[in-house]
């Protein structure tokens, strides 16, 4: 069976990631950070130190170690998995895999090679992956929000949130009306027509946006809703919705929308704007916001509530960065709290500068910046880029009295924290 390897190649690090670590901002890790002394090519680097794992699901796990040491320059390490070399000469301090068998023992090795080809002794771990039934879902069903055993789930939940994969993009489907047809307008700058034949003698009012200069396009709706309903919900309250059509450009807008049925309950107010194919002004290649959400849905399968909602991720070719605040209550949580505030810039993505305009959907890991999660019942989770290793992150997780420190691969997170592209799909 192929098995797919992950790891990392400094040599496409940015060059702002070089200039960060020159002047002190940001530490850098490297297996070659100490320049030779006297160079013996007989002498061997040391054996890794420190040789540890995290297995992070049925398929995925990583291992970790401090640096060999050598007269010379320690090039790289090689990876061996069950006797069989899986990763040579890799220039980092981490090894992450993400096709294992489930329910499986792996035997690894980790050998230092330095400049003249010589090895260390190897440094040895073994590791077992999860059963398939053993991945850990953010509500843990115990009454704790935060915990170390579903960190690692909790997190992606609330990327996907920051990222618009979660919520976001139901909001954009808001309305849930049908659009009036376009022939039912006068072709004028203010046309208006008020619907009154809701089937509960209800009142709707339909006002279009033209783009601006060509009264023919028609790229929105004003929608006003009073008691009316519509097949099996009714509406009520106010929502702007314009869309350009070819998909560089929405927004929504509402001062307050409630949509009920027998069955469910959704409502919404706020602002959210989304770009995702770029701009031609100089600004963010793509982006979204959210300003001041709260959006709920209550419904006799769940119920969640999405609160304060002021977040957002913008993108550019040379980097990415996520910032904001917002509260949410769902069963990943519980049904309790949960507050979240971030900042997370700086992204470098897993390419070159020049190359990256093709490749800004998919940042790998964030270089500077916090989150932090605060549970209901006071638990909280703290994570922190400055690791010294800008692939890494300090997760500081507290529960009752008991407070512990992970360190773990931004690599866990990396299809949770890309942008969204296709959210009106």
């Amino acid at each position: 069976m192929y098995e797919r390897v992950e790891y990392f190649d400094q040599t496409k690090l940015s060059v702002a990631v070089v200039l960060l670590c020159v002047i002190g901002i940001s530490a850098c890790s490297s297996s070659s950070d100490q320049p030779p002394v006297e160079d013996d090519p007989d002498t061997n680097p040391t054996i890794p130190g420190n040789l540890t794992s995290s297995v992070y699901s049925s398929h995925e796990a990583g291992l970790f170690w401090t640096a060999s040491i050598d007269d010379g320059w320690v090039v790289g390490y090689d990876i061996f998995r069950d006797g069989v070399l899986v990763q040579e000469q890799l220039d980092a301090n981490s090894f992450f895999e993400d096709l294992l068998t489930p329910s499986t023992t792996y035997q690894y090795q980790v050998v230092a090679v330095d400049d003249h080809g010589n090895q260390s002794l190897p440094a040895e771990h073994m590791l077992t992956t999860y059963s398939n039934g053993d991945v850990v879902d953010p509500g843990n069903n115990t009454g704790d929000i935060i915990t170390v055993d579903n960190h690692i789930e909790l997190l992606r939940y609330v990327f996907d949130i920051l990222t618009g994969g979660v919520y976001v993009a139901d909001m954009m489907q808001l309305p849930g009306y049908p659009d009036p047809a376009y022939d039912d307008f006068a072709v004028t700058g203010d046309s208006e027509v008020e619907m009154t034949t809701c089937i509960n003698g209800g009142a709707a009012t339909f006002t279009p946006f033209y783009n601006a200069g060509q009264w023919e396009l028609v790229t929105g709706w004003d929608f006003e809703f009073d008691n009316c309903q519509y097949d099996v919900n009714v509406y009520d309250g106010m929502l702007d919705r314009i869309d350009t059509g070819n998909g560089t450009r929405f927004d929504l807008n509402s001062t307050g929308l409630k949509i009920s049925s027998q069955s469910e309950s959704t409502q919404f107010s706020g602002q959210v704007e989304y770009q995702p194919w770029g701009s031609r002004g100089g600004g963010p290649e793509k982006y979204m916001n959210v300003n001041d959400v709260d959006y709920s849905v209550t419904n006799t399968a769940e119920s969640f509530e999405l609160m304060d909602a002021t977040f957002g991720m913008s993108v550019s070719p040379n980097g990415a960065g996520l910032r904001g605040m917002f509260s949410v209550s769902s069963l990943a949580t519980n049904g309790q709290r949960l507050d979240v505030n971030l900042i997370l810039s700086y992204n470098i993505f897993d390419c070159g500068v020049e190359s990256c305009s093709e490749n800004t959907s998919r940042p790998e890991f964030f270089q500077e910046g916090v989150l932090q999660l605060t549970a209901e019942n006071g638990d909280s989770l703290l994570l922190d880029t400055a690791t010294g290793d800008h692939r890494t992150v300090s997760i500081e997780i507290t529960s009752g009295d008991v407070t512990e420190t992970i360190v773990q691969p931004w690599w866990i997170w990396r299809e949770n924290i890309k942008f969204n592209s296709d959210l009106l799909n």
